[in-house]
């Protein structure tokens, strides 16, 4: 009986663990390579820009208000965040931020069941949800809080992310205000009264975004994306077998780069602060 309960806990353990994997690092690295290589960037520009506004004010939030994760009798089964503050759960606030912008920025762009896009939104954002408290890592509160602050974030915003994405897209000083922002932002985020890995996090996120829109803008100034000469809403269709081998190659291609630059960067970082030893 006690093997069984303990097979039960460790495949409880597994799943959630998979299912908070959906607002990790790694989630990121797949997500974000594989919309723009196989989907489109359009609303891949605008999911990423929503995204980064969500997350740099939720990880503000964290450190300004500096509420501790739970305590006992709550188990943390995750030692990455640990040092990190609890409040809001920025982790539910990835859970709205990404599938309700997809669902928005494709609502009229594309034809498709609306209701489906609906149920795996909710979906996704449940599982995130659901993992962290069984994780030990946050409260329902935390969760709670996440999920209204980026709803409150994202009603002006996603109105707006438009403008912001055909300027970044396409204006001269586009990329130039993208990165002051960004710099402004690590410059000015809130200090905390101990160390958390909430501001390299922004760091990173903020980044992200700043290629993005910079390699989108590159891409559009050079003549290699243009507008498309269609009106939305664009039939959606399914990929022929020449076509799924293409996005095969294309994918594989494009991870085995991503992470051997990811691989050799880290190096060449880690290299760097080796002290010299003569």
């Amino acid at each position: 009986m006690n093997s069984r309960r303990c097979g039960n806990s460790y495949n409880d353990h597994e799943a959630a663990r998979y299912e908070r994997e959906l607002g990790d690092e790694l989630f990121y690295s797949m997500f974000i390579p594989f919309w723009f290589w196989n989907i489109g960037g359009a609303v891949g520009r605008r999911v990423i820009l929503v995204w980064a506004v969500v997350m740099c004010i939720g990880q503000a939030v964290k450190d300004i208000v500096r509420w501790s994760r739970p305590e006992y009798p709550a188990v943390k089964l995750q030692n990455k965040w640990v040092l990190e503050y609890g409040m809001p759960s920025t982790h539910a606030m990835v859970g709205v931020s990404i599938p309700f912008s997809v669902l928005l920025f494709t609502l009229h762009r594309y034809q498709y069941n609306v209701a489906t896009g609906l149920v795996l939104a909710v979906l996704w954002c449940t599982l995130i949800c659901v993992s962290r408290v069984y994780l030990g890592m946050h409260s329902v509160l935390d969760i709670v809080a996440g999920l209204a602050l980026s709803i409150l974030i994202m009603v002006p915003l996603v109105p707006l992310v438009d403008q912001f994405d055909n300027y970044f897209l396409t204006s001269p000083t586009g990329p130039l205000l993208c990165l002051v922002l960004s710099i402004l932002t690590i410059i000015y985020y809130p200090s905390s009264d101990k160390w958390t890995p909430t501001r390299g996090d922004t760091t990173m996120i903020v980044s992200v975004c700043v290629g993005v829109q910079s390699g989108s803008w590159l891409n559009y100034q050079t003549g290699v994306m243009s507008s498309a000469e269609l009106s939305p809403p664009y039939a959606i269709m399914w990929p022929s077998f020449v076509m799924i081998g293409c996005i095969v190659i294309r994918t594989v291609l494009g991870f085995l780069i991503v992470f051997a630059t990811k691989k050799l960067q880290k190096n060449s970082f880690i290299m760097s602060y080796v002290p010299f030893s003569g």
